[in-house]
């Protein structure tokens, strides 16, 4: 039997724990974080942050909802199209996606990834 996995959010955020640097830094140093509220075969959810900085992100690993709850992002897609997100913003990344990742300050995300 499956269980559910019950978290107050500011535990979940107060257990966020160094996960080290993306793959592909460009600027900064974006020191990430995470904690994860759920880690099954077809998803995993959690909360996740980063320090000032940017990346190239060469084709996103699953498809992910997101949610920042503080701070500000810019995401440049390959083909042009830049979008700026700040608290209570929501977006979907699909499997695949390129370009880059700037947080423009300290941000936190909610997340849903899908395999």
């Amino acid at each position: 039997m499956t269980q559910a996995n019950f978290q107050n959010v500011d535990k979940l955020l107060a257990s966020m724990e160094p996960i080290g640097l993306p793959k592909t830094p460009l600027s900064g140093d974006p020191q990430m974080v995470a904690a994860e509220l759920a880690d099954t075969d077809q998803l995993n959810a959690g909360v996740w942050g980063s320090k000032v900085g940017s990346w190239r992100i060469d084709g996103w690993s699953v498809s992910e909802v997101m949610v920042i709850q503080s701070g500000r992002v810019r995401l440049t897609e390959d083909d042009g199209p830049v979008t700026e997100l700040g608290p209570g913003d929501a977006f979907f990344a699909p499997k695949g996606w390129k370009g880059t990742w700037e947080s423009l300050e300290e941000v936190q995300k909610f997340y849903v990834s899908v395999y």
